[in-house]
């Protein structure tokens, strides 16, 4: 009988891993954040003194504490290349030392996370290997075998994302530490307090531990998740090529994230050790090709299946039975809440235009760069839209389709015309474009996008208006902009 329990936990034992992670995670991210905030207190200067060389008493302190880090063995790659050229250089500048500051604090934390790193990948592994092995033992009779260390060391040395796990996470605390670094030159140079607790700080420090570690109810996401699921995948596969097992079938998850080139793999069968003759769809091809594999290499027909970067959680099984894949298959869904009232709420205001079944909108949504881009970007016009309707200032004539070719038309044709004062026009307003369509059941009429363009080239009838805006008189239309170059009105003439 088919141990449904055990594939039941492929992914909740690991996410069981994953969540303890991510406790030890924020304790060591805090710490981090404390530390950045005594580099700023200790900084004390002006954007205007930032290439200005430190003082020599502070290159002692900096040296000391170069020193200090290369006794203690972070002086390695590229950080250590840096942290030698300060040592060797006998003028730094403030720009310098705060660079290398901030930079040691981010090599430093990815330090701390050594051991638990360690402790999350063993178990990890060993996990999925045994449930491996667990799967051989219902189909063959085989010697039992256990997950140990140098299985772990192996797999550990299989690249992942093109670079092993190491190198990974290194090159990540190198971008976060450059993006810290980046973002305090801003602060200081728009005069602001260095404060780790302020929107400046808190917004780039959520974004960076998103990259690294994010857990939201049921969706799961960042660096660490993305080598789990890496390693998971190779364990499972190391349990069979260490008992020798010929085949396994590649398992998809079809309900929601599914990616094209996933679901052409779905149910294919895969020879451990021969050649692999297949075809899947390629991201980078735009169509489905040809493959030629020996055995299963990860990118190719091992999951996660690369050509461009995405949450996978595909995965293989060696229980062959069709009806024992889909079983699988059940057990890896994730059920995202998140989608569900993403779909809810696009649909709403949408309406007909997007599809009514949210298995294809979320296929749609990790596949479709432009089409998701495309909504997301019209997302806020027709929640106003549907609003607008909803309080009787918009008619409900104007259809989703409808409102967006108005606001597209608008938008193509009114974008950076200058008027003949000087001033440019920059954006517009969700209320402007309610006016060029007008409200039947309020007796106002619209104004035709030709007209207003009209008015905005040629008016000389420029006038100041309330609250530091103008107004513009054409021949048949009158179009308000604000100082800024926002367009926030338009009214047939001699309509307020």
């Amino acid at each position: 009988m088919i141990n449904e329990q055990i594939l039941n936990n492929r992914w909740k034992n690991i996410d069981k891993y994953l969540a303890d992670y991510l406790e030890k995670y924020n304790d060591i991210n805090q710490d981090m954040k404390y530390e950045i905030q005594d580099i700023f207190d200790s900084l004390n200067i002006s954007y205007s003194d930032i290439n200005k060389p430190i003082s020599k008493s502070k290159k002692d302190r900096l040296d000391k504490f170069i020193l200090k880090l290369q006794k203690d063995g972070l002086l390695g790659n590229y950080f250590g290349y840096r942290a030698r050229l300060i040592l060797n250089k006998k003028k730094v500048t403030y720009s310098e030392l705060l660079e290398i500051m901030i930079m040691s604090s981010y090599i430093k934390q990815n330090k701390s996370f050594d051991e638990y790193n360690n402790i999350l990948f063993f178990n990890v592994c060993e996990n999925a290997y045994n449930q491996g092995i667990g799967d051989i033992l219902k189909i063959k009779d085989v010697k039992s075998k256990s997950f140990k260390l140098p299985i772990l060391y192996t797999l550990l040395n299989i690249p992942i994302l093109n670079m092993t796990a190491e190198s990974y996470l290194y090159s990540l605390a190198l971008t976060n530490a450059d993006e810290l670094y980046k973002q305090t030159l801003i602060t200081l140079q728009l005069g602001k307090e260095l404060d780790v607790d302020s929107k400046f700080y808190k917004d780039l420090f959520d974004k960076q531990n998103k990259r690294y570690i994010s857990i939201n109810g049921e969706k799961i996401s960042g660096g660490i998740v993305n080598i789990v699921e890496n390693l998971t995948n190779l364990a499972y596969l190391q349990a069979g090529i260490d008992t020798d097992i010929k085949q396994c079938r590649f398992i998809a998850e079809m309900d929601k994230r599914t990616t094209k080139m996933c679901e052409t793999l779905n149910n294919q069968l895969f020879k451990l050790n021969g050649m692999n003759v297949y075809q899947r769809y390629s991201e980078i091809d735009k169509k489905i090709i040809t493959y030629h594999t020996k055995g299963l290499v990860q990118g190719e027909n091992l999951p996660p299946i690369t050509n461009h970067f995405h949450w996978c959680r595909s995965t293989i099984t060696y229980l062959l039975d069709e009806n024992v894949a889909n079983i699988v298959r059940e057990s890896i869904k994730v059920a995202n809440e998140t989608d569900k009232k993403q779909f809810s709420r696009y649909k709403k205001y949408y309406g007909e235009e997007i599809t009514d079944d949210i298995e294809e909108f979320v296929k749609m949504k990790y596949n479709n760069a432009d089409e998701w881009s495309y909504l997301k970007n019209n997302y806020n016009w027709l929640k106003h839209r549907y609003n607008a309707i909803e309080k009787g200032e918009l008619t409900a004539f104007a259809t989703p389709k409808l409102y967006l070719e108005v606001k597209n038309d608008a938008f193509n044709n009114l974008i950076g015309i200058k008027l003949t004062n000087g001033m440019k026009v920059s954006s517009m307003s969700y209320h402007f474009v309610d006016r060029i369509i007008g409200n039947i059941s309020e007796k106002r009429n619209g104004v035709k996008v030709s007209d207003i363009l009209t008015t905005l080239k040629t008016s000389r009838d420029i006038r100041k208006s309330y609250g530091g805006s103008y107004r513009i008189f054409g021949e048949n239309n009158i179009v308000s902009i604000n100082e800024q170059g926002n367009l926030i009105q338009v009214n047939p003439k001699g309509s307020d």
